[in-house]
């Protein structure tokens, strides 16, 4: 942030495990998951885990994976968060993810659902959400050679349940979320398997506490390297 320097984020996440084939359709990945985050440049919190996902294809559509990970996350207190501990907690999440092809068209989904356990139970929340992509492929010839090209629009929406009322804002009214989220990917090849992304997203969240009530427009821009 050049402004606001309290907000500056970092993440490093690891996710790494083997996936077994069965048979020729289908397969099973276990896998660990590290993560660290800074906010703030201070220490945000750290989280270690774990999960399985399988994965079966849904004849010549597609794909069809669903998975169940567990991370405790341990989050610490710092000069512009001096309450960021009571957040500390486990975090368990689960969904069902799909990409189905149309030809050139893609359809993405993935629903979820995230269970928070924190030491305070104004912290902790169940949250259900849905998000939809449909990516299309196309080429076109730039520089004396065909460029490929991926345009995505998105769409999403969740809603979260607080588990009690946070007595320093309101004591008697419990925090629910509806959060939308609307935008695009563009994808461009720039050089054999490098390329650009750029992605463009609005997400507004409605909040039964005023204070937690947001709109938010992003546009982030970065290299991409597929193997």
């Amino acid at each position: 942030q050049f402004k606001l320097d309290k907000y500056n984020l970092g993440l490093i996440e690891l996710v790494v495990g083997p996936r077994f084939a069965i048979g020729q359709n289908a397969s099973v990945k276990l896998y660990g998951i590290g993560d660290q985050v800074w906010l703030g440049d201070a220490d945000y919190f750290s989280a270690g885990g774990g999960g399985v996902s399988a994965r079966t294809t849904v004849g010549d559509l597609g794909l069809l994976e669903a998975f169940v990970e567990q991370r405790h996350r341990d989050f610490r207190d710092s000069t512009n968060f001096p309450t960021a501990s009571q957040q500390t907690g486990e975090l368990l999440s689960t969904g069902v993810t799909s990409d189905i092809r149309f030809g050139a068209l893609h359809w993405t989904t993935r629903v979820g659902y995230d269970q928070n356990r924190a030491v305070f139970d104004y912290n902790a929340y169940r949250r259900y959400s849905i998000d939809m992509a449909f990516p299309y492929e196309f080429s076109l010839p730039m520089f004396g050679e065909r460029h490929q090209f991926v345009i995505a629009p998105t769409i999403g929406f969740s809603w979260a349940n607080y588990y009690a009322p946070n007595p320093i804002i309101d004591p008697f009214r419990y925090r629910t979320d509806r959060e939308q989220r609307y935008g695009a990917i563009f994808d461009a090849q720039v050089y054999k398997n490098v390329g650009i992304r750029t992605q463009l997203q609005y997400t507004k969240i409605n909040s039964t506490l005023p204070n937690y009530t947001t709109d938010n427009f992003s546009v982030s821009i970065g290299p991409t390297a597929r193997f």
